[in-house]
């Protein structure tokens, strides 16, 4: 399957198989969904931030670029809109930030789940069952490649290295 990107500023909205998606000052997200509308207030999505939407069919995932609630939106769900977990993110709130450094990213599983790339580490996330494992790091340079049917690749200043899709154990 293939993930649809949105990157979507403050005051602007989008609409999606799941509804329609907006954002508004003070970290406010809301889904108007055909059976209900919902919203969550995230402080650390800053007016200035893009949230980023992955949007697999009639689901997606969105988490802020420098935010950790990843949040959910599901058209098949009494509620459309939900908190799917929380992912770590660097956090550089008082000390320099050199800016740049923060990444989302989405790579496609299956029609029911996805990976979630962060700076700081990456998730399988079930539409179903949320966040199933994840693998954080440190490592700064380490990004993913692709995404095989049964193994992740992914690649550092050291070279190559793969992890399995099912568990996320390094292999």
């Amino acid at each position: 399957m293939i993930i649809q990107l949105y990157e979507l500023a403050c005051e602007n909205r989008c609409e999606l198989a799941a509804g329609l998606l907006s954002r508004k000052a003070g970290g406010i997200v809301s889904l108007i969904g055909a059976k209900d509308t919902s919203w969550h207030k995230d402080p650390k999505l800053d007016d200035y931030d893009d949230l980023v939407v992955g949007a697999l069919g009639d689901w997606f995932v969105a988490l802020g670029e420098r935010s950790s609630l990843l949040l959910v939106g599901d058209s098949c769900a009494s509620v459309p809109l939900r908190v799917g977990g929380i992912v770590s993110r660097l956090a550089l709130d008082d000390c320099y930030d050199p800016g740049g450094l923060e990444r989302v990213k989405y790579f496609s599983v299956d029609e029911e789940s996805c990976l979630i790339e962060t700076e700081m580490g990456f998730w399988r996330f079930s539409r179903s069952d949320g966040i199933m494992w994840s693998v954080v790091h440190d490592n700064l340079t380490l990004r993913i490649k692709e995404v095989l049917q049964d193994k992740i690749v992914v690649y550092d200043e050291d070279g190559t290295h793969q992890f399995s899709v099912a568990d996320g154990s390094q292999l």
